[in-house]
C-alpha cells in the first residue's frame, strides 16, 4: 500500500518554509559576497575597523557559519556594531583572521578570511540557494495537483445559474396562473386586525 499524499497544507507549509530559508540565505550571505567579489582584485591595506566579536559555528561537520562583529571609527554612527556574514564547506578554525580595506574604496571593510575562501563562499551560497530552490519546486509540483483537485471540486456557478435560468424560462408566466384570493382574516374579539405600519430609514 502506498503512502498517502501529503496534504494541501502540508505542501503549502514546505513551500512557504523553504522560500524563507532562501530568503534567509541571501538577504544574511549574499551581500557580503557580492562585496568581495567586486573588491577581491584590488590591493588591500589594514582597515582602521575594530573587531569587537568573532565566531564561527560548524553544521554538522559540513558548514561553516562565521560571523565577525567590528566598529568603525570613521562612519556616521562610531559605535555603531556591523557584522560581516560567511557561509562556507569545511572549517576555519585555528585560522588568523584580520580587517582589511581596499586602497580604492577605504570605506568597504572586509576580512582576510572572506577574500581567502570567497571562491568556497560562492560555490556554498549557489548549492545551498540551488537545493532549496529544488526543494521548493518539488514542494510546488506537490501543490499543484491539490489546488487543481479543490478547483474542481468547487462548486460551478456558471452552470447553476445557467440551470437556474432555464427552469425559469420553462416555467409558465405568472400572468397565466390564476389569481389567488386574499385570505379573509377570521373573525376576532377587539375589533378588525391591524396592519404593520411602514417605517423608511
Amino acid at each position: 500500500m502506498g503512502a498517502a499524499p501529503p496534504s494541501l497544507g502540508k505542501a503549502l507549509f514546505a513551500l512557504l518554509f523553504f522560500g524563507a530559508v532562501a530568503v534567509f540565505l541571501a538577504v544574511t550571505y549574499l551581500g557580503d559576497v557580492i562585496t568581495d567579489l567586486r573588491v577581491a582584485r584590488s590591493p588591500m591595506v589594514p582597515s582602521e575597523a575594530s573587531v569587537l566579536s568573532a565566531d564561527c559555528t560548524r553544521y554538522n561537520y559540513l558548514v561553516s557559519a562565521c560571523t565577525i562583529a567590528y566598529a568603525d571609527p570613521r562612519s556616521a554612527q562610531p559605535g555603531q556594531r556591523k557584522k560581516l556574514e560567511y557561509l562556507m564547506f569545511g572549517s576555519v578554525a585555528g585560522e588568523r583572521y584580520y580587517l582589511l580595506q581596499p586602497q580604492s574604496d577605504p570605506a568597504i571593510v572586509t576580512s582576510n578570511t572572506g577574500l581567502d575562501h570567497l571562491g568556497n563562499r560562492v560555490a556554498t551560497l549557489i548549492g545551498m540557494l540551488g537545493t532549496v530552490a529544488l526543494l521548493m519546486f518539488g514542494a510546488l509540483a506537490r501543490l499543484r495537483p491539490k489546488m487543481l483537485e479543490s478547483e474542481d471540486a468547487s462548486p460551478n456557478y456558471d452552470d447553476a445559474l445557467e440551470r437556474a435560468l432555464q427552469a425559469h424560462a420553462q416555467a409558465p408566466a405568472a400572468g397565466s396562473q390564476p389569481a389567488m384570493a386574499p385570505r379573509p382574516a377570521p373573525p376576532r374579539p377587539g375589533g378588525p386586525a391591524k396592519e404593520f405600519g411602514r417605517r423608511v430609514r
